[in-house]
């Protein structure tokens, strides 16, 4: 109600600026982090040119800080938004809209704006219906469709996580990678999960992996062909079926054999 939020907003995305600049000063890989921006920033006319400014000073790529905007924030003033995120879009950076799904005008918005990242809301997860469910994939199939990414919340069990894998969710947020901690422990936390840090170069080729449509009534294997080998990156139930009847030995044949 103070308008507070603004001056906090502007402290965590100079805070995440700094914090950066400190890890490469230490020659530790920096990874791409949101940040939030909240529906009255919107009337700054300087909002652009504020967020560049501060970039620039501390000589970070636009794509390595991430703007998330909440979808209630598109009902205030969704012109006005939508020119800003566009701006900001053209320069570099990476949107992302968070809690899709929570309100009542996120088509609406789809028709007017491209997102790089729709953030799909954790009350999906919640519900473990088939209804839920088929609502989840009709999502992911619409994004892909449309050239967005899909990035599921609220994600917390091996289950949610094996759903999410099999209909080709890109990207996943929960409590079963890691509960929040410093930026040190998460990483750490990651590694010691095996889970590897994708370097930013790499984003283009990933990219093109997710265009890949996971939804397919037939036997799907992604294939990788790096250190000499071939190895099996996603096998979808039906080719697991078909080809090594669920048996990981078999698998690693498979992989010997390619």
């Amino acid at each position: 109600h103070n308008g507070f939020i603004i001056k906090l907003d502007a402290y965590i995305r100079e805070e995440v600026c700094r914090n950066m600049m400190e890890l490469r000063r230490r020659g530790l890989k920096n990874i791409p982090v949101s940040v939030n921006v909240s529906r009255l920033e919107f009337y700054d006319p300087n909002l652009c040119r504020s967020i560049i400014d501060l970039t620039e000073r501390y000589r970070l790529e636009p794509q390595m800080m991430r703007l998330e905007i909440t979808e209630s924030a598109y009902t205030d003033n969704p012109r006005q938004i939508i020119e800003i995120t566009k701006k900001l879009q053209a320069m570099g950076f990476v949107i992302l809209m968070d809690d899709f799904g929570s309100g009542y005008s996120s088509l609406k918005f789809l028709k007017d704006q491209r997102f790089d990242v729709l953030k799909m809301d954790m009350a999906f997860l919640k519900s473990d219906t088939q209804r839920a469910r088929d609502i989840i994939i009709s999502i992911i199939s619409m994004d892909k469709r449309i050239g967005n990414r899909t990035l599921a919340e609220g994600v917390e069990t091996q289950e949610q996580f094996e759903f999410l894998r099999e209909i080709g969710c890109e990207k996943i947020q929960g409590y079963y990678l890691g509960r929040p901690r410093p930026y040190d422990e998460t990483i750490n936390n990651c590694l010691e999960k095996g889970i590897s840090v994708e370097l930013n170069c790499w984003k283009a080729y990933y990219d093109a992996i997710m265009e890949v449509d996971f939804l397919t009534g037939h036997a799907l294997l992604l294939i990788e062909y790096r250190d000499h080998a071939y190895h099996i990156l996603f096998a979808n139930q039906k080719s697991r079926e078909l080809f090594w009847q669920g048996d990981a030995e078999k698998c690693r044949k498979w992989e010997e054999a390619f």
